[in-house]
């Protein structure tokens, strides 16, 4: 083994993806019946302190959320909550929420605005616009997803030239710079999603945030990435660099009404009824 396989930067890497790895590994769907009983920690929901800026982009956002519902829901947090379950209630279709959602996202800036920056991505290696998006999405997001952090998104990330990258923009530059494994640095963990734990709902997790998300990064954006929720914990682990999944393969989609939703109309089911369409279940074909 090469002396750099023992520099700190290697081993922090190594730490960093056996945490992301727990934290993925405890993502794979509820253990517990949700329809019976509630959804999420039982621990009280941590105050967050909202900052003026905080306070505008959550009020942007709902004008967005209420242009699309009709509905005038108010510029707090309640009225992104009350929105994003309205979006639920008043689609006919799983499929009918989540391009509505993406119709809201494709609203927060203008059209050229998001192809100058895919333009400008294209400009870098995967490894390279992967691990800086992590970066910034705990400073840009906190608003409207809670505390997160920077981790490693290993599962799923792939590289065009290779299994490993540099870990930093310095060590590009030296052929016998320092490599770190697939997806060092490209993950974010959201340790308790606010949007979530407001709701209590699954749909709205999965077709109003994660779906319409990770189609609008992959495809318009040019960067691939997935969301992994943990209905027990209210985590989320983001990885960029990583494809996603199509909807009626995606364990995130499999799941029954929470307790606690107020939009749900299939509390007795096996599987909520808003997160997926009937032919889009795994007998029946994909998306």
């Amino acid at each position: 083994m090469s002396a750099r396989a023992h520099t700190p930067a290697l081993a922090r890497a190594r730490t960093r993806a056996r945490a992301s790895t727990s934290a993925r590994a405890t993502s794979k769907g509820p253990s517990r019946d949700l329809r019976t009983v509630r959804a999420g920690p039982e621990t009280a929901t941590p105050t967050r302190k909202q900052t003026f800026l905080d306070d505008f982009a959550i009020s942007l956002f709902a004008a967005a959320l209420a242009r699309e519902t009709r509905t005038d829901v108010g510029g707090d947090f309640n009225g992104v909550r009350e929105a994003c379950l309205d979006l639920v209630r008043t689609s006919t279709s799983a499929r009918e929420t989540r391009a509505r959602a993406m119709r809201i996202l494709k609203t927060l800036a203008p059209k050229w605005a998001f192809g100058a920056f895919a333009a400008i991505l294209r400009l870098f290696p995967d490894w390279f616009k992967a691990r800086h998006a992590a970066a910034v999405t705990p400073v840009l997001m906190g608003w409207l997803v809670g505390d997160a952090e920077v981790n490693d998104g290993g599962e799923g990330v792939t590289y065009e030239d290779g299994e490993k990258a540099p870990t930093s923009a310095w060590a590009a530059l030296d052929p016998n710079g320092e490599r770190a494994p697939a997806g060092y640095k490209q993950g974010v963990l959201l340790k308790r999603c606010r949007v979530l734990e407001e709701t209590g709902c699954a749909a709205v997790c999965a077709n109003v945030c994660k779906h319409p998300t990770q189609k609008f990064f992959t495809e318009d954006i040019g960067l691939a990435m997935t969301m992994t929720p943990n209905y027990e914990t209210y985590e989320c682990q983001f990885t960029y660099g990583a494809k996603p999944k199509e909807v009626g393969e995606d364990e995130a989609f499999k799941t029954p009404c929470f307790r606690q939703c107020t939009a749900s109309t299939t509390m007795k089911e096996a599987q909520c009824g808003n997160c997926l369409d009937p032919d889009e279940a795994p007998e029946s074909g994909t998306d």
